[in-house]
């Protein structure tokens, strides 16, 4: 169970460092779409405590 943490950690950071990252620096709609995912992942990391 650990280790599923672990790689489910590192997708999300992963996906933070790229895709995430681009679609901000594309300004726009893109822009727009990472700022909510960005919220989403933090909401989710409020509620798991």
């Amino acid at each position: 169970m650990i280790d599923d943490i672990k790689k489910r950690a590192l997708h999300v950071e992963n996906h933070l460092r790229t895709h995430v990252t681009d679609m901000y620096e594309a300004g726009g709609d893109q822009r727009e779409a990472a700022v909510t995912e960005l919220v989403r992942i933090f909401e989710l990391s409020n509620n798991r405590g």
